[in-house]
């Protein structure tokens, strides 16, 4: 018999190695399971061109991100347990909302990020953002090795596939802001706007709680009508990050800053208390939505003429002193009024 050693027996016992185990040739598994996560936005108004996943492992290390602009996303995780966080666009698709600690679950916030226009740092009201998460999602073994036959095309009972699914229905954790406001002498406004004060700068993302603290929205009112030839009102509707944590029912410190551009190229400046002028319930998405009706203001009596504008520009402001009243009970509560 023909004896064979040396690099020859090495490359037989290769090539019998190769014939007898099939998974071998092919290029080696990512070492983990492939989860799908399935996203469905009819439980929002959204119908977002992009969507992101993540997975953050339970022993605090940073989290498996994935992207997708499709119904679904699939993920390779390692054997683990994860905390899951989706929501609509990517950290960088916002024009108003900026995202801070996102490699922590517990701490990945949502916020409103404030600029300078003249002696105010202002923020312009944030879009809506929508989230769904799934705590101690558990990765497995089993879950790796369904993975290997599904690449290798072998038949898997739909059971054991399904624990390779995730079905996420995001729901919306900003708040819509329904915005009246009563104007004597509309007819003398060429565009009104202003700043709302004492809402939530911010939101948790994994559980939707707003922040202690407060931002200061900019604000323009794009529709106006009349209720008589000089009075009516003008509404607006936005969003925001809600009340501030713990303050649905025990409002303080909410304020208004009227901005109105006259016929006559004049400006009509007020700060009014809003308090009891604030009532909230719940929107169509599961949301917050809440009603400010305020005023009514009363404008100069000027002339000019001009049509209504609703590009308010940049504002400028003085402290001078003013009374006002809410609607409800038509006490005043204005304490100073900007102008």
């Amino acid at each position: 018999m023909m004896r064979v050693s040396g690099p020859a027996a090495l490359f037989l016992t290769a090539v019998t190695l190769l014939c007898c185990h099939r998974r071998e040739l092919y290029v080696p598994y990512d070492d983990g399971a492939d989860i799908i996560v399935y996203a469905d936005w009819s439980d929002t108004p959204l119908e977002p061109e992009g969507w992101t996943v993540l997975f953050y492992p339970e022993d605090g290390s940073g989290p498996w991100k994935k992207v997708s602009n499709l119904d679904s996303a699939k993920v390779n995780l390692p054997v683990g347990t994860y905390n899951v966080l989706v929501f609509n666009e990517t950290v960088t698709d916002f024009d108003d909302i900026v995202f801070r600690d996102i490699d922590s679950y517990d701490r990945f916030t949502a916020y409103v990020p404030a600029a300078s226009s003249g002696s105010y740092m202002v923020c312009e009201p944030p879009e809506v953002l929508a989230v769904w998460t799934m705590e101690r999602f558990s990765v497995t073994d089993a879950m790796v090795e369904t993975t290997h036959h599904i690449r290798d095309g072998e038949p898997v009972p739909p059971k054991r596939a399904g624990r390779l699914r995730i079905w996420a229905r995001p729901a919306v954790i900003t708040s819509t802001i329904e915005m009246k406001v009563h104007v004597n002498r509309l007819d003398r406004a060429s565009s009104i706007g202003g700043y709302l004060n004492g809402f939530a700068d911010a939101v948790r993302m994994h559980d939707g709680r707003p922040s202690d603290d407060v931002a200061l929205y900019r604000l323009t009112f794009t529709d106006r009508m009349f209720t008589t030839l000089e009075n009516g009102y003008v509404t607006a509707s936005f969003c925001c990050f809600g009340f501030r944590s713990g303050e649905a029912d025990t409002l303080s410190g909410y304020t208004f800053d009227i901005r109105a551009s006259l016929t006559d190229g004049t400006a009509y400046r007020e700060r009014v208390g809003i308090d009891s002028c604030i009532t909230h319930h719940a929107g169509p998405w599961r949301d917050t939505v809440i009603r400010i009706e305020a005023g009514p203001f009363t404008l100069p009596d000027v002339g000019g003429g001009g049509g209504w504008e609703v590009d308010m520009g940049e504002w400028d402001s003085r402290d001078v002193p003013v009374t006002l009243s809410c609607l409800e009970d038509g006490s005043a509560s204005v304490i100073k009024i900007l102008g």
